[in-house]
């Protein structure tokens, strides 16, 4: 159900679901993406919120050898 700013119930809108990405603030205008670790200003994490990103591969020298 969807209710109006004067609390009547509006018969046929609805809010589509939206997909966002969690970002942490390290400080006022810097965001650290925290699925891909990337930094970005207020900005462009903005921006970035609606492309695809992925974790990056991280090198645990286990398959290093000498």
């Amino acid at each position: 159900m969807v209710v109006d700013s004067k609390g009547s119930r509006v018969e046929g809108s609805a809010h589509a679901d939206l997909v966002g990405k969690v970002y942490a603030v390290l400080h006022q205008n810097v965001r650290r993406c925290l699925i891909c670790d990337r930094l970005f200003t207020r900005h462009a994490a903005a921006e970035h919120a609606g492309t695809v990103c992925h974790p990056q591969e991280r090198d645990s020298g286990a398959d290093r050898r000498s």
